[in-house]
C-alpha cells in the first residue's frame, strides 16, 4: 500500500529511524520532508527555502506541545497537522510576510513519506513505573506518528480487550481514569495520534485517544458526559460518501458544460443511526480544505424543525458560522449573498407565492408514522427553471444544496 517497513530492534534506536528511544518522532525524516514539501516559486520553478533555524522551529512546535493533558495536546497537535505553523518569511519574498510551514501535503499525498515500524520502543520519563513501552506497530507520515496498532494472539481469552487496555496503558489513560495510580506510558507519542487500532488475527477495531474499550466496538453513537470533550472518528461509510461526493463535485460537469444537466449531484442513502449529520460535517470540512471547492456556498434543507435544529447544532463542528433562516424572506436574503457560507432553511420556506409562504407547510411527521430510511441528496447546480414564478436569487454555479430526508420532501408541491 506504499508504506516503507522497518523492523525495530529494542537495543538500536537507529533501526526505527531515530537517534534515541526518547524521541517519539523520526526527526531526521521530519526535517528532510519539511524542506522537501515546503517550496517557493523561484524563476518559475519550486525551490526549497527553509533554513535549519526555521525547520527547528517547526519541529519544536509539533514535538513540544505545552498542554499537560493528552486530549488538549492532541487537539493542538491535530490543528498543527492540518494548518501548519507560521514562521518568519524571507526578506524580498512576498513582502517579507510570515509563511506557513506544512507538516503534511494533504493535496498531493504521494509527496509524503509513509513508514510502518514493528516494535517501536519509546522510553518513558524518569520516575515512571515502566522504563519503556513497545507498541507492536507505529505508522508514521513524514516521521510523525499518526497510528498505533496493538496486536494480540487469538489464544488470549479476550484479545481485543487486552489490546485496548495496552493502548490505554501506553498513553497513560488508565491513570487518567483512576484505574491505576502510577504513570506507566509515554503521552507525547500520542500527541499527534489520529487512530488507535486493536487487532487479533482476523478482527480489528479502531478508536481514538481517550477511548475506552466500549468505544472501539462497532461505533454507532458515542455520547460523552456533560461538557466532556470527545474526539469523533469518521466511520467507513462516512469516509466513502464524502470521498465520492468530493470526486463528483470536482469532476462532474456543470449544466453549462454539459448542455442539459448538472452532473455534480447525487444521492447518499443512509441507514438509521449511520451518522448523516456528521457526514455533512465531514463533507463541509473537506470542501473547505480543497482549493477548487472551498468557494462553495452550502445550503442545508430540512423539512422538520427538529431535524434542522439537530443538523445545525452538529454543523457547528465545521468551525464556521451557521446562518439559520427563520422566515421565507430571511432565506431569500441569505441565498442572495454571493460567495461561500453555510446556511439552513426549511423547504416549506421555498414555496412560491401561489402556494403561500406559510412556513408550516405540510404537517411534520408524527411518532406514529411508519419508520423510513433517511437519505441525503447532494445537488450542486446552477438554478433551473422553477415550476412556479420564483425569482432567480443567485446564479452562482458553486452552490451545494444538501437536502435532508429527500425521500419525504422531493415530491408533490414541495
Amino acid at each position: 500500500m506504499g508504506w516503507r517497513h522497518l523492523q525495530g530492534d529494542l537495543d538500536t534506536p537507529a533501526s526505527t529511524g531515530r537517534s534515541s528511544f526518547a524521541e517519539v518522532v523520526q526527526e531526521a525524516t521530519l526535517r528532510r520532508q519539511l524542506q522537501a514539501l515546503n517550496l517557493r516559486d523561484g524563476d518559475g520553478h519550486p525551490q526549497p527555502w527553509l533554513d535549519q533555524g526555521r525547520i527547528s522551529q517547526a519541529v519544536a512546535a509539533i514535538t513540544r506541545i505545552p498542554s499537560h493533558r493528552l486530549m488538549e495536546a492532541n487537539r493542538e497537535a491535530t490543528a498543527l497537522l492540518l494548518g501548519g505553523v507560521t514562521v518568519d518569511g524571507l526578506p524580498g519574498w512576498d513582502g517579507g510576510r510570515g509563511q506557513t510551514i506544512h507538516f503534511i501535503d494533504w493535496l498531493q499525498p504521494e509527496r509524503n513519506e509513509f513508514t510502518v515500524v514493528n516494535q517501536y520502543r519509546v522510553d518513558c520519563p524518569p520516575g515512571y513505573s515502566k522504563a519503556f513501552i513497545v507498541p507492536d506497530l507505529v505508522l508514521l507520515v513524514n516521521g510523525i506518528p499518526l497510528v498505533v496498532v496493538e496486536c494480540k494472539s487469538p489464544a488470549v481469552p479476550e484479545p481485543l480487550a487486552d489490546a485496548v487496555d495496552q493502548l490505554r496503558r501506553y498513553s497513560n489513560q488508565r491513570r487518567a481514569s483512576g484505574e491505576v495510580m502510577d504513570n506507566e506510558g509515554n503521552e507525547p507519542l500520542f500527541h499527534t495520534n489520529q487512530l488507535l487500532v486493536a487487532t487479533s488475527f482476523d478482527e480489528a477495531r479502531v478508536g481514538s485517544v481517550g477511548a475506552a474499550f466500549r468505544h472501539f466496538a462497532a461505533w454507532k453513537t458515542v455520547v460523552g458526559a456533560e461538557g466532556q470533550t470527545v474526539k469523533a472518528l469518521c466511520r467507513y461509510q462516512q469516509y466513502r460518501a464524502v470521498s465520492r461526493a468530493v470526486l463528483r463535485l470536482r469532476s462532474g460537469k456543470t449544466r453549462l458544460q454539459d448542455g442539459e444537466f448538472d452532473r455534480r449531484g447525487g444521492i447518499v442513502w443512509h441507514t438509521q443511526g449511520s451518522g448523516k449529520s456528521l457526514t455533512m460535517v465531514f463533507l463541509i470540512r473537506k470542501l473547505r480544505t480543497d482549493p477548487a471547492l472551498r468557494r462553495f456556498k452550502v445550503v442545508v434543507v430540512a423539512d422538520r424543525s427538529d431535524l434542522e435544529n439537530q443538523l445545525s447544532g452538529t454543523a457547528a463542528l465545521t468551525g464556521e458560522s451557521v446562518d439559520i433562516a427563520t422566515s421565507a424572506d430571511a432565506l431569500r436574503h441569505l441565498l442572495r449573498r454571493k460567495g461561500p457560507g453555510l446556511l439552513f432553511g426549511m423547504i416549506q420556506k421555498s414555496r412560491g407565492s401561489d402556494l403561500g409562504n406559510d412556513a408550516a407547510g405540510e404537517p411534520p411527521l408524527q411518532r406514529s408514522d411508519p419508520p423510513k430510511l433517511p437519505t441525503t441528496v447532494l445537488v450542486a447546480r446552477e438554478p433551473s427553471p422553477a415550476p412556479y414564478s420564483l425569482e432567480v436569487l443567485n446564479d452562482d454555479d458553486s452552490i451545494l444544496v444538501l437536502v435532508d430526508e429527500a425521500h419525504r420532501s422531493q415530491a408533490g408541491d414541495l
